[in-house]
């Protein structure tokens, strides 16, 4: 645990709150969305939380949901096994070695099923490691940080603003762009262009995934340490003693 467990109360809420604000529960139809998970599902996994990265040549041996997080591991050691350049699988596309990080830091049941609700709360989980979303002037950094999370989502900011964080790499592209992610963040509904729900790109190789990841979570630590020195610090779920979305 990081020395920055000692948060008050007021200021885990209060960053709870706003995070719940960018990941809410609801949408309206497949091309309306209101939501940060519910994009991330349309543009990742049009198949929904049984959707598992397309040249997996070993398909999952019942629906995802219907299988336990242990389950679900041993399956993705299995297409790793069998020389799969991805394990990505769900609703969010969680590669084991995420999956696996997610389960051990927060303590989370194996035999627990990998159903919508589980698979939503390992995605508000990966979503936290970016620290709280903040006002609107906040949010492109926020969604840069989102775009390190999932390829289909744009970077927001700097010279590759509007494209995919992992462009060229298997064949990923940004599936929409900057504008709609940072209306989601602010709470706005979007509709997404006919057929952008449909066709998922390829998975990023999961090789990828963690070395870009490795380079993310590395600048979010320095970023929490120099909002420490000046007093200004942001609290993420990633440094809590507790999991607010665990279900009693």
């Amino acid at each position: 645990m990081t020395p920055f467990r000692t948060f008050a109360p007021a200021l885990r809420l209060a960053a709870v709150t706003a995070l719940m604000l960018a990941t809410g529960a609801s949408f309206a139809s497949e091309r309306t969305v209101t939501e940060l998970l519910a994009l991330v599902r349309a543009l990742e996994a049009p198949r929904g939380h049984d959707d598992y990265e397309r040249r997996i040549p070993i398909p999952p041996p019942r629906p995802l949901t219907r299988m336990t997080i242990g389950e679900v591991l041993a399956w993705q050691a299995d297409v790793r096994r069998a020389g799969a350049a991805s394990t990505a699988a769900g609703g969010y596309q969680l590669i084991r070695a995420t999956l696996e990080r997610l389960v051990r830091t927060h303590g989370i049941d194996r035999g627990a099923l990998f159903d919508a609700a589980m698979q939503d709360r390992l995605a508000r989980l990966l979503i936290a490691e970016c620290g709280d979303p903040g006002p609107p002037l906040r949010h492109p950094r926020f969604a840069d940080c989102l775009a390190g999370i999932w390829a289909a989502l744009p970077l927001a900011t700097g010279p590759a603003k509007g494209r995919s964080a992992y462009e060229g790499v298997a064949g990923n592209r940004a599936l929409t762009d900057p504008d709609t992610v940072l209306a989601v963040l602010a709470g706005r509904t979007v509709t997404l262009p006919d057929g952008t729900s449909r066709d998922a790109p390829p998975a990023v190789p999961d090789s990828e995934v963690l070395a870009f990841g490795a380079v993310r979570i590395g600048r979010i630590n320095a970023a929490m340490r120099g909002a420490a020195l000046a007093g200004t610090l942001s609290p993420s779920v990633r440094d809590w003693s507790f999991d607010p979305y665990a279900v009693d």
